[in-house]
């Protein structure tokens, strides 16, 4: 993330949350950084919503066979 402000505190900040590198408050300047590299990809991005589509769908049919059981 680069945060930059006219009259507040401009930084560069990683993905992890750290401060690569900052001007503080009322200061004049520039920052010339390199950008941080990129996290790793997460569960979230290579599985999508599948994971939680499957456990509804098996919740469902579970939800299916105990109504067919009560009623017989």
């Amino acid at each position: 993330m680069v945060r930059a402000a006219n009259t507040g505190i401009s930084a560069m900040i990683d993905g992890r949350g750290q401060i690569t590198a900052s001007l503080g408050l009322g200061v004049a300047g520039f920052l010339d950084v390199a950008l941080p590299p990129a996290l790793p990809i997460t569960p979230y991005a290579r599985s999508g919503d599948l994971p939680v589509l499957l456990l509804l769908i098996i919740c469902a049919g579970l939800l299916l066979l105990k109504r067919r059981r009560d009623n017989s």
